[in-house]
């Protein structure tokens, strides 16, 4: 019966270790995604770091086009995967608390990463798909007809 448990022990520890041992991503994705905006022809401007109520750490905001991007860098990915479980499947509740968004929320994340950008440029949301992935939390947009 012990060593049932102890198996499972170690597979939790293992577990663990393997998705805190992940790569550091070394790469800096707000550079990365500035890159990215600018190679799409978008008007980039930094506007510096954001505090953020919902999570432990502050956030680098940029302007692309009008549009805010937040972007949150945790000390590792265990401290970002637990952000994200925070963060309500459709984005509009974080910590329990619910937020009244100025439009859709889109929240994406790598690694050590979460992104979040309010809005509906399905250009955008593109560029930033293509660098991160899918977003894991936040509404819909539709691209432009």
């Amino acid at each position: 019966m012990y060593s049932r448990y102890f198996l499972c022990l170690i597979q939790m520890i293992l577990s663990l270790t393997l998705f805190a041992c992940q790569p550091i991503i070394s790469n800096d994705y707000a550079e990365l995604l500035i890159n990215d905006f600018n190679t799409a022809h978008y008007t980039v401007t930094e506007l510096g770091s954001i505090a953020s109520p919902y999570f432990n750490v502050d956030g680098r905001q940029i302007q692309v086009s009008g549009e805010n991007v937040q972007i949150f860098e945790f000390n590792n990915a265990i401290s970002a995967w637990i952000a994200r479980l925070q963060i309500s499947p459709d984005g509009y509740s974080i910590n329990q608390q619910d937020i009244q968004w100025l439009s859709t929320p889109h929240f994406y994340d790598a690694g050590r990463y979460i992104v979040l950008y309010n809005g509906d440029n399905f250009d955008l949301i593109s560029i930033i798909e293509n660098r991160l992935s899918s977003q894991f939390a936040g509404g819909v947009s539709y691209p432009d007809i």
